[in-house]
């Protein structure tokens, strides 16, 4: 018996290893292929191939494909755990499954499509086909990567470490992706790629190239991509995918996200991911048919078009690909389009706790009246009588101070034209008038509206508007009473709070100067007010320009970026990243009075 045992014990850890070297084998090699996929559909699309070998590359992507979903179906097979969680298994069975299928399809579909939609464009359907396909694929592995994250449980690693560093991953990838040669019309530099790379990620809309004309389809759509992982973030998309497909997310991950999403509790976080991006979704879907069905026929608006400036709009990116932006002849007094690209611009930078909460008052509301509907919390309160305040108050300072100019040239009513500048200076970055049009007051107006952006865990920048509104009312509160609590909504909020709020302000207009000081010394012949406006512009990750950001040098590009990236990531995120904690010390001070004013 004890014989047996041994022999039994004995080749287990045998067992064991083989079992680990054959998983380890596997990971190697769909490291391989999958990256090799990747290289092929970069250069398929990258570059400029002559007949022959865009046969050939056909040829080496069904070779590569069919290997990878090898590797993947073998994968799940041998991983699949029948005895619990039976859907952890199916659920990537399915997609590898469905993939097979389609990439078997191939000899028939595509016969089919050509004969279905004939034309110039018959050709491409085999291409177009097999990218999809490919795209799907690289999906797969992709989703397959994000089991390396584990890795970092190992590392002391900071969640805003990971944040940055995802922010600049994503700039070197997109500054890449922009200098193929496919992407532009004619080749960029490395630093303009870098700039535009950095404008799209961190959805500013500031550009050194015109948009319309120095992108290609293929570059458009690149710089679409990147402002929709800018905007929602990579890692939002990067766990939505790993909840989505059944495998789970570690409790160590459940504790990063509860950062970055803002939640407060462990359990909701997949319910938040899945919110954020269906949410996101349906508003850019909606808004790209409202503004194609908007688009007058004489126009002739692609899909494209609306997507593009949907997506644009609710990111609050400011991207355009009409080379005057929205000041464009098609959409200058046509203000349907404009209201649309207004309502996507207030309901991205509301912020996505505000729109499930309100979701989830509207749902408790209509489905059971009997009952109690979900309570609005004192942030929602907080964030929609602020953002109405700012975007009311913001546009009748504009109405009253523009009254002696002429920028509206006719083409708008000139409070329609306040209220969008008001809207559009909440990180959004469209224009309809050239912003160097406006008078002193009204640039500062912009300012200053720029400065407080939107709200928190939005796609907006700025210092935000609950920054703002609790630096008011403790502001208030001290001037009424300094021993008072703070309120709001019959709500107290801790002093915690009000100290972040003031120091996020601080730290702003400290950062915000301290670029201005820079750029006004490397550009001496620019007026301050448009120096200035350039800064927060690119702080609050706006995207309006008074014109100055074609003319800028080689370092003050360097500062703007700069500057974008902090704003987006955030001026506390940041501090906190490169000062040390410092520890609680056991020794109790005396107090001292410090005379304040």
């Amino acid at each position: 018996m004890d014989i047996r045992a041994a022999a039994v014990h004995g080749r287990r850890p045998m067992a064991e290893n083989d079992s680990r070297n054959f998983k380890r084998a596997l990971d190697i090699s769909t490291l391989a292929v999958g990256l090799g996929a990747a290289g092929l559909l970069l250069v398929e699309y990258g570059f400029a191939l002559a007949p022959a070998r865009q046969e050939a590359l056909i040829t080496g992507v069904r070779v590569v494909l069919w290997t990878m979903l090898g590797l993947q179906l073998l994968r799940e097979t041998v991983n699949a755990d029948w005895t619990r969680r039976r859907w952890r298994c199916l659920s990537p069975l399915a997609v590898n499954g469905a993939l097979l299928v389609l990439l078997a399809l191939e000899a028939w579909l595509v016969p089919v499509l050509r004969e279905r939609w004939p034309g110039p464009g018959a050709a491409r359907w085999q291409v177009l086909y097999l990218t999809t396909v490919h795209v799907l694929v690289l999906g797969v592995f992709a989703h397959r990567l994000l089991h390396f994250n584990q890795l970092l449980a190992f590392a002391r690693i900071s969640p805003r470490s990971i944040l940055i560093s995802s922010y600049l991953a994503l700039i070197g990838l997109g500054t890449l992706l922009l200098k193929l040669p496919n992407a532009t019309t004619t080749p960029l530099s490395w630093l303009d790629a870098l700039f535009t790379s950095t404008s799209a990620v961190c959805v500013t809309g500031l550009i050194v190239v015109d948009t319309a004309t120095a992108f290609t389809p293929t570059g458009q759509t690149i710089l679409l991509i990147l402002i929709q992982l800018g905007g929602l973030g990579l890692m939002t998309f990067t766990y939505f995918f790993v909840s989505l497909f059944g495998s789970g997310i570690t409790i160590r991950d459940r504790a990063l996200l509860l950062e970055f999403l803002n939640e407060e509790y462990v359990g909701r976080v997949s319910g938040s991911l899945i919110a954020i991006v269906v949410m996101t979704l349906i508003f850019e879907a909606g808004g790209a048919v409202l503004l194609h069905a908007t688009t007058p026929a004489t126009a002739d608006g692609t899909w494209f078009e609306s997507v593009f400036h949907s997506v644009s709009a609710f990111c609050n990116a400011g991207f355009s690909i009409y080379s005057a932006g929205l000041y464009d002849p098609i959409t200058r007094s046509n203000l349907p389009y404009q209201g649309v690209i207004m309502g996507l611009i207030v309901v991205g930078g509301l912020g996505f706790p505000v729109l499930k909460n309100l979701w989830d008052n509207f749902v408790t509301r209509l489905a059971r009246p009997r009952e109690r509907p979900v309570r609005l919390t004192t942030h929602t309160r907080l964030v929609l009588a602020t953002t109405a305040g700012l975007v009311a108050g913001g546009a009748l300072l504009l109405f009253v101070v523009e009254l002696p100019s002429e920028v509206r040239a006719g083409e708008a009513p000139r409070w329609f034209v306040a209220l969008f500048n008001s809207v559009t200076a909440r990180t959004a970055g469209f224009n309809t008038i050239p912003m160097d049009a406006l008078l002193p007051a009204g640039a500062l107006v912009m300012i200053f509206l720029m400065f407080i952006g939107g709200s928190p865990a939005s796609t907006a920048g700025g210092i935000k508007t609950t920054t703002f509104a609790i630096a008011l009312l403790n502001t208030l509160r001290i001037l009424r009473d300094a021993s008072g609590d703070l309120v709001a909504f019959r709500r107290q909020i801790p002093a915690s709070v009000a100290s972040r709020a003031f120091a996020v302000a601080l730290l702003a207009i400290a950062w915000a100067m301290g670029s201005a000081l820079l750029l006004a010394l490397l550009m001496p012949e620019a007026p301050p007010l448009d120096v200035i406006f350039e800064t927060v512009s690119a702080f609050s990750t706006v995207g309006l320009s008074r014109g100055l950001t074609g003319t800028l040098p080689a370092a003050g590009k360097i500062v703007i970026v700069a500057s974008m990236l902090v704003g987006r990531v955030g001026i506390l995120y940041v501090a906190l990243g490169v000062l040390r904690k410092e520890r609680p010390g056991r020794l109790a001070y005396p107090e001292s009075n410090v005379i304040i004013s």
